[in-house]
């Protein structure tokens, strides 16, 4: 499933949302700047959980809430005509202007949704038409007939602020948040991109921490035959490039210090002397990423008693993403609580996608007794239209 948001100013009066199933057009709406705002709020009080102290109750209303209100406003309309079609994918998907195709983990089953959105001066809202359907019954009929089939969502917006809506907790009907449910995985973009094709990774699993947070702790990470860690310490971006060029790592982990400036992702590395080395995605990239072996980056940290830096490593993730590395994964958290890390890597490890890797992950975190309305399982957001597999062997271009 593919949900892609165009949108031709950063600052839009209103949003115009085209929605594609299988690269064909099931519609298109206005969503008012006044329902904008509605949501921008329920958003916030969902964000307050993480540095609020919350009855499990209030909780889980919010986390809930906030997931009807993203169906309500991007997929209500359209939900029993997706689920309707829900099976009947092409080998190539067109998605004009550009050629997604089908790849390791995404079936000739798999379903691909676009929602294009474009930003709005004026002009009346144009809701389409809804459907008389029952979505329990189509919900049900699907389940029975497709149990396995991937549903795939894919977030395109040029806009900061759509693709930073936690998508994650997006609740359909008759399931969970959209990332506990199994088969179904986000994608965040804000470019129509393809890479080259690449192979899967050797084993092992070669992972570089780089950690720039004075208060962080080296996190007890051990190596095994499918799975090695190198950690540098330090923060210096000197020490980082010297690490790729020897270790030649797979993934790169960035622990430390975040910020927005100027609507740009800052990383904070450390200079010769101590002091703060503000650093952009592209700067990043181009310094430190570019002709390296490195197929994954993942942008996390978080101050302790703070918020989650979600633009901050949204913005990175983005940025680095689109200058040419295949995935990268916004995870504004701690390493220090690294269950989940370690989970997801371990998995990764093993030959699994990114986004079962994850769904793994989550899985036992909630398994080990963490509550499923401790919403950290939302946190890692993954931009990219890839997975660890060799997807574009036999990819066409339109």
């Amino acid at each position: 499933m593919i949900i892609q948001l165009d949108v031709t100013a950063s600052v839009p009066a209103n949003f115009k949302i085209h929605i594609r199933l299988n690269g064909q057009s099931l519609g298109e709406h206005f969503l008012p700047s006044v329902r904008w705002r509605e949501l921008s709020l329920i958003v916030d009080h969902f964000r307050f959980l993480f540095v609020r102290v919350t009855p499990p109750e209030i909780k889980q209303a919010t986390i809930t809430g906030t997931g009807i209100e993203l169906f309500d406003v991007f997929l209500a309309p359209y939900w029993s005509a997706i689920l309707s079609r829900h099976g009947h994918n092409q080998r190539f998907i067109r998605a004009n202007p550009f050629w997604i195709p089908a790849c390791a983990g995404m079936t000739e089953k798999s379903s691909v949704i676009a929602i294009n959105c474009h930003s709005r001066a004026s002009g009346n809202p144009d809701e389409p038409k809804a459907s008389s359907m029952s979505f329990s019954q189509i919900d049900d009929q699907i389940s029975r007939q497709n149990p396995d089939e991937p549903f795939f969502l894919v977030i395109h917006s040029t806009i900061p602020e759509i693709l930073h809506l936690p998508w994650e907790v997006l609740l359909t009907p008759n399931a969970l948040p959209w990332v506990l449910n199994r088969n179904r995985s986000i994608r965040r973009t804000s470019k129509h991109i393809f890479f080259a094709s690449f192979p899967l990774f050797r084993h092992p699993l070669k992972v570089l921490i780089h950690i720039t947070m004075a208060s962080v702790a080296m996190p007890p990470f051990s190596n095994s035959s499918t799975l090695t860690f190198h950690t540098n310490p330090t923060g210096r971006l000197s020490d980082l490039i010297h690490g790729i060029k020897t270790f030649k790592p797979h993934l790169l982990i960035l622990h430390g210090t975040m910020m927005v400036r100027m609507k740009r992702g800052f990383f904070l590395f450390v200079d010769e002397e101590g002091e703060a080395d503000p650093r952009t995605g592209e700067e990043i990239f181009e310094t430190v990423l570019k002709d390296s072996d490195i197929h994954c980056v993942i942008v996390s940290g978080r101050e302790p008693n703070h918020p989650p830096p979600w633009s901050a490593s949204a913005l990175l993730a983005d940025v680095i993403n689109q200058a040419g590395i295949p995935l990268t994964i916004a995870w504004p958290d701690s390493i220090q609580n690294n269950l989940f890390h370690r989970l997801f890597l371990d998995a990764l490890a093993q030959g699994n996608s990114i986004d079962d890797s994850l769904q793994q992950g989550r899985e036992m975190v909630i398994q080990q007794g963490s509550s499923i309305n401790e919403p950290l399982w939302s946190l890692p957001w993954v931009f990219g239209l890839v997975q660890f597999m060799d997807l574009l062997r036999k990819c066409v271009f339109g």
